[in-house]
Order: C-alpha cells, then sequence, then structure tokens
C-alpha cells in the first residue's frame, strides 16, 4: 500500500477516534451540568414536603419583587399555618404531624397556578408567592386554596387527623423590603387567628405603618 493511502488511512481514523473522543465528554459535560443541576435543585427543598425551603424563598421572593418593581406589576404573598398544629403533634407524635404537614404542601402545590411559588418557611408556616396579581385578584387564588383544604386531613398508626388553615395576604408596596411584606402578610395572618382560625384574611395598604409598629408586640399560638 503506498505511503500515502496509508497516512490517509491513518487520519480518518485519527479524525473519527478524536471525535468520538468529543462526543464523549460532551457527554460527561451535560451529564455533569444535571447533576450539579439537581444537586442545586434539591439543596433548594424542604426534605419533609418538597417545597421550596427557607433559603429558596429568600432567593425567589427578592427576585420577584425586584421583577415586579421593574415591570410595574403587583405581587403578592400569601402566609399560612396549621391551626391547632401543636395539639396533633400532641395527640399522634411528630410522625403525625410530619403527615399532616405533607399532605397540607401536595394540596397547596395542586392548587396553586403555573408561576406560583409554594415554601415552607418553618414549623408549620408556608407561603405562597403568587406574581402579577394584586390583592383583589389573590381573592380567587385563596378561595381555592381554602376550598382545597376543607378536606384537610392526614392518617397515622391507624388514626385520622383534619385540620384547617388561617391565611394572611399582603400585596407588595413599591419600596418596602421582602421582610416588610412578609411581616404584613404574618400579622394579617395573626388577625386571622383571633377572628376565629380557619379563615382568610387581607392587609389593607393603608394600615401599613399600624401593622409594622405593632408587629414587634404581637404573639400568636396555633
Amino acid at each position: 500500500m503506498p505511503q500515502k493511502l496509508v497516512s490517509n488511512v491513518a487520519h480518518k481514523k485519527l479524525v473519527r477516534e478524536v471525535e468520538e473522543l468529543r462526543k464523549i465528554v460532551e457527554t460527561l459535560r451535560q451529564e455533569n451540568v444535571e447533576l450539579t443541576t439537581e444537586r442545586d435543585e434539591n439543596n433548594r427543598k424542604d426534605y419533609l414536603t418538597e417545597c421550596y425551603n427557607r433559603r429558596a424563598y429568600d432567593e425567589i421572593i427578592s427576585r420577584e419583587m425586584s421583577r415586579a418593581l421593574r415591570d410595574g406589576t403587583p405581587l403578592v404573598l400569601a402566609v399560612f399555618d396549621i391551626d391547632f398544629f401543636k395539639s396533633i403533634n400532641d395527640t399522634g407524635g411528630h410522625k403525625a404531624g410530619d403527615q399532616m404537614l405533607k399532605s397540607l404542601a401536595h394540596k397547596t402545590k395542586c392548587t396553586v397556578r403555573e408561576g406560583d411559588s409554594v415554601a415552607r418557611y418553618g414549623g408549620d408556616e408556608f407561603v405562597i408567592i403568587l406574581p402579577n396579581t394584586n390583592l383583589d385578584g389573590s381573592k380567587i387564588q385563596i378561595a381555592r386554596l381554602q376550598e382545597t383544604m376543607s378536606d384537610l386531613r392526614a392518617f397515622w398508626a391507624g388514626k385520622t387527623f383534619t385540620a384547617t388553615i388561617s391565611i394572611g395576604v399582603a400585596e407588595m408596596i413599591a419600596g418596602e423590603s421582602a421582610a416588610e411584606l412578609f411581616d404584613r402578610a404574618d400579622k394579617t395572618l395573626y388577625v386571622a387567628k383571633k377572628d376565629g382560625r380557619n379563615c382568610a384574611r387581607y392587609a389593607h395598604v393603608l394600615k401599613r405603618k399600624k401593622h409594622m409598629s405593632e408587629r414587634k408586640g404581637d404573639r400568636r399560638s396555633n
């Protein structure tokens, strides 16, 4: 076989091997990206409920508030928790409480719209971020959530546990921080507790200063 032909064959073989190696490297790179993304996403989820965790909530609310301010669109935050959750833990143990939290999270995620974000803020307290929604518009979504939660229950050790939720809702005010928005929604949740629980209450913008000034002295029980 002529030397030139041998050289061409060897070159073609080398090109094929290099191309195969390139494909392998690209496949490994893509798999690494997917694994990293999955790991990062898992780090943003609450291990028990698979809702976003507190860290993810802080990131999302900051991003969504900045977007709403930039685009001139409304944003609503709903804060809610389980009424008398402590009694469920006391009666059925923490496993029963865990099952109730899982049930609450599942029902909430099945109820919210695409684009809304659900996070476990801490304990039995959850939040829903509703972009492109004003206070009046949020009442439709909150009513759906209340209807879904009318059958909130959990099963553990042969027993059935039922519960209700109380909800506080606030619309973002231009210039306020994420902490201030949460405080107003949380303050309104306290009002729902005072009004008998198993209900939703809405923060009025004009009462913002009053809500914020009273916040430090507020204490509530589930």
